[in-house]
């Protein structure tokens, strides 16, 4: 990065100005017309009607909102980050009039994955950087959380399946043979068995909200059917602190 001065106008003027021609990209990629972008924002509770859309895709509105960022993301079944920056991942991204980036540290900036500051700020600020490293890792414990959440209600559900659990409405008939049927289930019991250990290391380091959540992603009482019994119990020990 070399920072050099910029006009701070012309810079935010082209930031939204790159955002408008994205969105028109997309739209147009999708076969949309403007109105039933439009339409489609209006799905997501927030409309933004066909002349705002066309301002901003023709440059003529200098200003879009952070909540118009989100539903036009979203009727546009794409992140939001896709708007914000260039689809070029080689590219270098102007994030501030005195400061470009490369795509992937602007992006890990955007997203709060940075460790550190990315650029140096005109002020000091001696806990600047702890801070960054503080959300950095919130993020990646709650990413962590959301796999461990997710893999488990997938193993949970393929291993009923596979054992023909009756209450999943379906069978196992395709397995024919018994060894095979049992071979398949020791390996997704396997598997559950190091997402539940996990699960529970979650559980162990985190608060009332941390703990709420998780049994919110993945409760243990809808899958006491496939959880190996010594997990269980201590899983409920846990629960009844």
């Amino acid at each position: 990065m070399s920072p050099k001065p910029r006009d701070s106008d012309a810079w935010a003027d082209q930031f939204v100005y790159a955002i408008g021609a994205r969105i028109a990209a997309l739209r147009e990629g999708r076969g949309l017309s403007g109105r039933e972008l439009a339409d489609r924002t209006e799905e997501f509770g927030h409309r933004i009607d066909r002349a705002i859309l066309a301002n901003l895709e023709n440059g003529r509105r200098a200003v879009v909102s952070v909540p118009e960022i989100f539903v036009l993301a979203a009727a546009l079944d794409v992140p939001p980050m896709t708007l914000l920056l260039p689809s070029d991942p080689y590219a270098d991204v102007q994030v501030l009039p005195d400061a470009d980036l490369p795509f992937a540290e602007a992006a890990r900036w955007v997203v709060g994955e940075s460790t550190r500051l990315p650029f140096t700020p005109a002020h000091e600020d001696p806990h600047a950087e702890d801070r960054y490293r503080l959300h950095a890792e919130r993020l990646r414990k709650a990413l962590l959380m959301d796999r461990t959440t997710r893999e488990l209600v997938n193993v949970a559900t393929i291993l009923r399946v596979v054992t023909g659990r009756p209450d999943t409405g379906e069978e196992s008939a395709f397995w024919r043979d018994p060894a095979e049927v049992e071979g398949a289930a020791e390996m997704w019991r396997y598997r559950l068995g190091d997402e539940i250990r996990r699960w529970i290391a979650y559980y162990r380091e985190e608060a009332d909200d941390g703990r709420r959540y998780l049994v919110q992603r993945f409760d243990p009482d809808e899958y006491r059917d496939v959880i190996d019994p010594h997990d269980l119990r201590e899983i409920d020990e846990l629960r009844s602190k």
